[in-house]
Order: structure tokens, then C-alpha cells, then sequence
């Protein structure tokens, strides 16, 4: 089942469903999807807020009940691939081929750059940026410029000072 907001540009897209779920995509008003992006909810669901540009060549996969909700006024540039399922590891090698899905949460102002590829069972704090090729494995913090393989912190936006601080130079931990 698709729901689709007001005012909606697909400039070219693939939609993939399961034949044998009810996955549920919707989008909010306001939504680019730009050219050859790839959408799967096969057996999981994906939330679309409002205002939000997926860039060409993005791929967005929510398998075997891993659920991706993506907030408002969201930025994903060319090439991100986000994935709400993995590999079922848990009983080498009978299992390898199993898949095991876990939500993705993307909050509302954030920007990922290209190519970057976000892992399943993430959240990606409010306010937050990830920086170019970078890999997500682990939840970001609100309010952080994030970049590397694994992704960690890199700067945080400090409120007392209303600019963005070396992660260790951040004297206002509550934001």
C-alpha cells in the first residue's frame, strides 16, 4: 500500500514489494525522489516525512520487519544506501542466508552525504549530519557532524557558543 502526500516529483524510481505482505510506503507532502532511487518495504514498512530530497542512485530496503522512518526536512544526497535488515550470523553457517530486520529511524534536519550507507538498527539523532562514505553501524547523537568507516563524531554544535565544536571541546553535554 502507498500513501502520497501533496506535491510529490518522482523523477525516476523503483518501488519493490513483497508478494505475500501488506507493507505500508508513505510519503509526506513535499518529497523529491530524484533519478533511478530504489524503495523496498518487502516485509517492512517505510515512513517518508515532509520535505525530504532523496538523492539519484539511493536504495532504501526495509526487509523482514525492520521498519525505516525518515523525519522531516531530511537532505540524502547521490549513492546512500539504507538497509533495515541483516545477515542472520547467530549460528554459522546454516543461517548466512537468513535475514534479520531492525528499524531505522532517521530524525527530522538531517543530511547524509553520498554514498553513505546507513545499517540497520540505527537512529540518527535530530539535527545531525554524516558526512560522505560514511558507514553507520551505531546511533548519532543529535546535533553532531559525523563522518568515517565506522562513523563516529567529529564536531557537535554547541548551544552556548551557537557554533560547532571539536567533539572534545563541546562545553554544553545536555544538547
Amino acid at each position: 500500500m502507498i500513501h502520497i502526500g501533496k506535491r510529490m516529483v518522482i523523477r525516476s524510481a523503483a518501488f519493490v514489494f513483497s508478494e505475500n505482505h501488506q507493507s505500508v510506503l508513505s510519503f509526506g507532502d513535499d518529497v523529491i525522489l530524484d533519478e533511478n532511487v530504489i524503495i523496498s518495504p518487502r516485509k517492512g514498512n517505510i515512513t517518508i516525512g515532509c520535505n525530504v530530497f532523496i538523492g539519484p542512485f539511493s536504495i532504501i530496503q526495509a526487509y523482514n520487519g525492520g521498519d525505516i522512518v525518515i523525519g522531516n526536512n531530511v537532505m540524502i544526497a547521490k549513492g546512500v544506501n539504507i538497509f533495515a535488515s541483516n545477515h542472520d550470523i547467530s549460528d554459522p553457517p546454516h543461517s548466512y542466508m537468513k535475514e534479520a530486520g531492525k528499524p531505522v529511524h532517521i530524525e527530522d534536519d538531517v543530511w547524509i552525504g553520498s554514498n553513505a550507507v546507513i545499517n540497520a538498527g540505527v537512529v540518527i539523532g535530530k539535527g545531525s549530519i554524516i558526512g560522505s562514505g560514511s558507514v553507520v553501524t551505531r546511533d548519532i547523537l543529535p546535533f553532531t557532524i559525523n563522518a568515517g568507516n565506522p562513523c563516529r563524531v567529529i564536531k557537535r554544535y554547541d548551544f552556548n557558543k551557537c557554533e560547532w565544536m571539536r567533539h572534545f571541546e563541546v562545553t554544553d553535554q545536555n544538547n
